[in-house]
């Protein structure tokens, strides 16, 4: 799950720095497919924490 949510993060940040460094304005489909990308990531967080199988960040970071 960690997998996919840096892979759709990835992809997110990458069309933020399109947009800095070259001034690359995503189009409409390419919106709509953050807004999908994003919601999932949200969707399997919030799921995964209900659920009890989420790994917190701040755990991961002591323990490392």
């Amino acid at each position: 799950s960690h997998k996919h949510v840096s892979i759709s993060l990835s992809s997110l940040f990458s069309a933020i720095l399109g947009y800095i460094a070259f001034r690359q304005i995503p189009d409409f489909y390419s919106l709509i497919g953050y807004v999908i990308i994003i919601s999932m990531a949200i969707i399997v967080f919030v799921y995964n924490k209900k659920k009890g199988t989420g790994v917190d960040i701040i755990e991961e970071t002591i323990d490392s």
